[in-house]
Order: C-alpha cells, then sequence, then structure tokens
C-alpha cells in the first residue's frame, strides 16, 4: 500500500494505492475541519507515502561551486543554503555537470520550497499518526522522468494540475534548470492565458540568456486530445518555438498508467509517476522521514528473522535425515541386545549350582585379569640367556631362580649358579671366561653383578694351593636384573 498526496495551495488531494490500483482518492482543503478529517483518513490507511508539492513558493538557482571532497562540499552547501534560504528546511542540492574547461567546477541546481507554512502543518498531522513518509518532493522534480536524460535540444514542459495552475519547467540538456507555477482556472480563457504565460517564459528565458540567437526552444505540451486542436489555433506560429503535444491518455498508456483523462488535469499522471518512479533525492529532511527510517530498520530485522528461521529450519531437517541411519541402526542394537539377554539367560539356566559366595567369584575374575595382564612371557628374559649360554659351552647351568618386581611387573632379577666343565684346576683360564661370560650377558641387556666364586676379592678369603685336589671343582653365582620393554 502507498499513500500519496500531492499539496497545493489550496488543497491535499490523497490518493491511495494497491500497486498500480486506485483503492480510494479523496480531496481535502486547507481549513482546520479538513486537516482534522484528513487526520481521520489516515487512521483508516496504512503504508509508506510520498508527499508531492504544487506550489508556487518554490525557488530554483544555479551555482557553480569547485569540486571538492563530500564533507567540505556539505559544509559549502549548507552555507550556500543558509544564505539563499535561511527560513526554510526544504532544501536541495542536485547536481547537474561538471564543467570541462577551468577549474571543471560543478553546476548544481539549489531549489527550495521557500513557505515552509503551507507544508508544515500537514507534515505534523503525519507525524502525529506515525505515517512513514519517504520523501516529500515536487512537480518540477517530478517532470524530469517525462524528459529523456539524452535529449539534447532545450525542452519547456507545459502541464496543467486543477487546483495548483500551469506548471512550466525547462530543462536544458535532460537537466531541469528553473520551474515556475502560475495561478490559472480551467475556464473560457484558459487557452488565452496559457499562451500568454508561455510566451512570457520564453522572453525570459531569452532575457536570461538561457538560449542563444537562432536556437529554438521545444515545447511539450501535456494535454487532452480534444484540446489539441484548440491550441494549434492559440498558439503563435513562430520559427524559433517547437510545439509537441503529448494527449495524457496516450502518453498514460506508454507510461503504464491505467486513469482515465477526461481533461487536461495531469495531477493523476504525476501521481503514477511518484508512485512507480521516485526521484533518489527531495526536500525531506531527516525528522520527516524518521517513522520510514524505523520502517525500514523493521523490515531489514524481520527479512533477517526469516532468513534465520529457514537456515534454523533446513539445519532441523538436515540433522532428522542424518539421523535415520542413526535411528536404524539403534533399532538394530537394540534387537542385538535382547537376542544377547536371551542367550544370556539360557546360559545361566544351564549352568550348574554353586555354593561359592558371588564376592569370592568377583575376587577371582578380577586377580586372574590383573594376573593376564601383568604376565610376561619368560621368552623375552630367557632367550637371551640361552644365546649366551650356547656360545659357552664348557659353562653348565645348575640352578636358575627368577623374581618379578612387584611394582612394575616388567622388571624382574634372575639368579644363576653354574660351574666349569670340564675343568682342568687352571683357574686363570675360568676366571677369564667368567668375564667373557658377563660381558656378554650385558650385551644383552641385564645387568650382572657376580654373587660367588672360587677366587673372591677381599681378606676373608682364604687362598690354598688346590694342585694336587683330585677333582677340582669352578663352581660361581651371578645376579641378573632385566627389564621387558611394553
Amino acid at each position: 500500500m502507498k499513500i500519496l498526496l500531492l499539496l497545493s495551495a489550496n488543497h491535499l488531494h490523497a490518493q491511495v494505492r494497491r500497486g498500480q490500483v486506485v483503492v480510494s482518492q479523496q480531496l481535502f482543503g486547507n481549513t482546520p475541519a479538513e486537516r482534522e478529517a484528513f487526520a481521520h483518513f489516515l487512521q483508516t490507511q496504512k503504508g509508506l507515502c510520498y508527499v508531492l508539492t504544487d506550489l508556487i513558493e518554490e525557488d530554483f538557482h544555479l551555482e557553480s561551486l569547485p569540486y571538492l571532497r563530500r564533507r567540505s562540499r556539505d559544509a559549502l552547501l549548507q552555507r550556500k543554503f543558509s544564505q539563499l534560504y535561511p527560513d526554510t528546511p526544504f532544501h536541495l542540492a542536485t547536481e547537474l555537470q561538471r564543467q570541462s574547461h577551468g577549474r571543471r567546477d560543478v553546476e548544481m541546481l539549489l531549489s527550495a520550497l521557500t513557505n515552509p507554512s503551507m507544508i508544515e502543518p500537514w507534515l505534523d498531522i503525519l507525524w502525529a499518526a506515525q505515517v512513514p513518509v519517504v520523501g516529500i518532493y515536487s512537480i518540477a522534480q517530478l517532470s524530469g522522468s517525462l524528459i529523456a536524460t539524452q535529449e539534447i535540444t532545450d525542452v519547456l514542459l507545459v502541464s496543467y494540475q486543477k487546483g495548483a495552475g500551469l506548471r512550466q519547467s525547462y530543462f536544458k540538456a535532460g537537466h531541469l534548470q528553473f520551474s515556475r507555477l502560475t495561478a490559472l482556472s480551467h475556464d473560457a480563457s484558459f487557452y488565452d492565458n496559457q499562451v500568454k504565460e508561455l510566451l512570457r517564459t520564453y522572453h525570459y528565458l531569452q532575457r536570461l540568456n538561457h538560449l542563444s540567437v537562432g536556437q529554438v526552444l521545444t515545447v511539450r505540451l501535456l494535454c487532452h486530445s480534444d484540446d489539441q486542436a484548440w491550441l494549434q489555433q492559440k498558439l503563435p506560429d513562430d520559427a524559433d518555438l517547437h510545439y509537441e503535444f503529448a494527449p495524457l491518455n496516450s502518453l498514460g498508456r506508454i507510461l503504464g498508467c491505467n486513469e482515465v483523462f477526461d481533461d487536461t488535469d495531469a495531477s493523476a499522471l504525476f501521481l503514477h509517476q511518484l508512485a512507480t518512479h521516485p526521484p533518489l533525492v527531495h526536500y525531506g529532511q531527516v525528522r520527516h522521514t524518521h517513522y520510514f527510517r524505523l520502517w525500514q530498520v523493521r523490515r531489514i530485522l524481520n527479512r533477517g528473522s526469516a532468513v534465520l528461521f529457514l537456515l534454523c529450519a533446513v539445519w532441523a531437517l538436515h540433522n532428522v535425515w542424518g539421523s535415520l541411519p542413526d535411528g536404524q541402526h539403534a533399532t538394530a542394537m537394540q534387537s542385538n541386545t535382547r537376542q544377547m539377554q536371551q542367550q544370556t539367560q539360557q546360559i545361566m539356566q544351564h549352568l550348574p549350582q554353586s555354593t561359592m559366595p558371588a564376592a569370592d567369584v568377583k575376587a577371582a575374575v578380577l586377580t586372574m585379569r590383573q594376573f593376564k595382564q601383568s604376565r610376561r612371557l619368560p621368552d623375552a628374559v630367557l632367550l637371551p640367556l640361552s644365546r649366551v649360554l650356547d656360545r659357552f659351552p664348557d659353562i653348565q647351568l645348575d640352578t636358575l631362580t627368577w623374581q618379578i618386581n612387584a611394582a612394575d611387573a616388567a622388571q624382574g632379577v634372575m639368579d644363576c649358579q653354574a660351574h666349569f666343565q670340564p675343568f682342568t684346576g687352571n683357574y686363570r683360564a675360568a676366571l677369564q671366561g667368567l668375564e667373557q661370560f658377563k660381558a656378554a650377558l650385558q650385551q644383552q641387556g641385564y645387568q650382572v653383578e657376580v654373587l660367588t666364586s672360587p677366587l673372591q676379592d677381599g681378606t676373608a678369603t682364604p687362598l690354598a694351593d688346590a694342585r694336587n685336589t683330585p677333582n677340582p671343582t669352578f663352581n660361581f653365582s651371578v645376579k641378573l636384573r632385566w627389564q621387558v620393554s611394553t
């Protein structure tokens, strides 16, 4: 829904549109009672509001400004506005073009609605009703949508709005230069007065040097097809003026306007252009468009919420879709569990009765489990010793005892008792063999400590001559410390 307001000096034309269809429209006079009726009208209508003005009190001023950065340019424009239009907040700067020579200054069109008292009472009603006002526009500003920007010739667009008067807007190279409104009534002398005002504007353009000598001015008239013949009779035959007639019904069909025009009043055409092609800039200030900016924020939040909801829905569907195999797997696991429980019950039923307490059975199972976890195969400990004994065939192993470390089952100690066989009584050769045996064990990773041998170091061991002993022997014992890597 869009609420279109056309404000003139005497009345306010309100039109409500849904898309291209006009839902309702109503006319309000510029009196306190009519303004109160307009406030009641807004209570029943919801939508964005566009305010279009058609007032005599609209001024235009051409200015050439140096090319500056945005912040500096805005400050310069504010100083210009304070000098030219100090009594109105409704001012606007439109960039026309940049000069191609010299400093390449920027040509600007400064315009303003110089009588804010004509607009502010209606804006106060819109503010009280919290209507989101998109912008405040003018017929002169909106007339640019009827002029092609690539047109090289100078164009004077002439239109009539009932309740306002005759509007003449001058365009140069497709850019608005100025516009003037003359209060005319559509009576018997309307065409004569229209021709007079047109010639007056033409001479005004010549005095301001907008038109060079010999330049042809294109006058484009918006009118009803029935009035075209009257205008052709009344318009003067001048070689410097070229007339183009734009019948409202034909132009409306080209622009997509469904309104049927019964006379020369072009108000409905401009309201259609406002609804479909509103200008990018307007006279409205921040405080005038406050509720529209709130509407924009709310719209962004709503769209963001919709996108977030959609993402959450997609994520939930993805999780549900991904959980289907998990559900099937869980069902299969539950079926296997029931089968195992049934098999366990069958096994329990066939087990023999036992008088042993359950706590003792549990302790025995835990002990066996710890024993299996801490058990070390003897191959890793005895195989290196066996390899060393194979290298010393004259050493005969008598006894072998071993013990595992209680703190770490990977460590332990072995006691080996052995003797030399045969032994001829050569103790020196036997001692050398014992040292070689010890070194070979250390190479296999054992920590070797000789416990006993026939010849012990120290003063406590007696020395004796055993050469004449009938059966001499060489017995010894060693302690081997080992550690198996896990």
